[in-house]
């Protein structure tokens, strides 16, 4: 988990596979203009948010706020 109340950002492809098919963030989470791959979780304690990102099938997203999906996201 990443620090408490912290934002991260990914703007790289994210395989899933290569981290225990769990993608896990103690704060806001930011996926901007990449690929996830694999299949697995994304769990996030605050907000979730999807730009122009391709997220591949059976990924389950969860959240302990708001999911926003913005761009030509594709889920």
């Amino acid at each position: 988990l990443s620090e408490t109340g912290s934002t991260v950002s990914y703007t790289s492809t994210i395989d899933l596979s290569l981290q225990g098919n769990q993608l896990l963030v103690n704060g806001d989470l930011n996926i901007s203009g990449t690929t996830v791959i694999g299949s697995g979780q994304i769990v996030a304690t605050g907000d979730i948010t999807i730009s122009s990102t391709d997220v591949g099938g059976n990924i389950i997203i969860i959240c302990g706020g708001d999911v926003n999906i913005n761009g030509a996201s594709v889920l």
